[in-house]
């Protein structure tokens, strides 16, 4: 409804319960933004109103008139059943003109020891940690703690072994996180699990 009469450049004034809805306990904002109903919205000049009644008429297809456009261009809900005005804004504020939105954010400076990026004084030839990264990992963990205002920091455990690498072992760890491998996301960002087909997907 908002789109249609924003194209014409105007406003609008709507009855909630106007619209028909055979469910008597849905809420002002539940009929209004119900994607399920999927119907057909139409502009119909005023004087043209007694010509397309009798057309749906003549085919049975029932139509309600909801509301009427308008030179201001504001959308205007009323509900008279709970005799309320649900929405009341301005058509620029849904199209284009949004109120910008503002943040405060505060940067903590954390004193991380520095990071070595050949690696070579962490892990040895053979891919076991080495005393001095066991050391450094000890001292990150005790400044990360002292200064998350008295929530401890989690520890870091590095695994190794002969026949399994420790940086291999770490990165399959971290891909078996569901937070790093789960696919549910791509499965139920759309409309699908109406299809049935989910058990499939995955």
């Amino acid at each position: 409804l908002p789109e249609l009469v924003n194209d014409h450049g105007l406003g609008a004034n709507f009855e909630l319960r106007d619209i028909p809805c055979t469910e008597p306990g849905l809420s002002p904002m539940e009929i209004w933004c119900c994607e399920a109903q999927e119907r057909y919205v139409l502009a119909v000049g005023e004087s043209q109103i007694d010509i397309f009644k009798a057309i749906a008429d003549r085919e049975r297809c029932p139509f309600a008139v909801v509301g009427t456009a308008t030179s201001e261009r504001r959308l205007v809900l009323t509900d008279k059943l709970l005799s309320t005005v649900p929405i009341d804004v301005d058509m620029d504020t849904l199209f284009g003109k949004p109120p910008k939105m503002s943040r405060s954010a505060v940067t903590r400076h954390l004193k991380l020891p520095p990071f070595d990026t050949t690696l070579s004084s962490y892990f040895d030839s053979t891919g076991s940690t080495t005393s001095a990264s066991s050391a450094s990992l000890s001292t990150l963990s005790a400044s990360t703690s002292s200064q998350s205002s008295g929530i401890p920091a989690p520890s870091l455990t590095i695994r190794s072994s002969a026949s399994s690498p420790a940086v291999a072992e770490a990165i399959d760890r971290v891909l078996h996180l569901p937070s790093v491998g789960s696919k549910s996301f791509l499965i139920t960002i759309g409309d699908r699990t109406v299809t049935g087909l989910i058990a499939r997907d995955q």
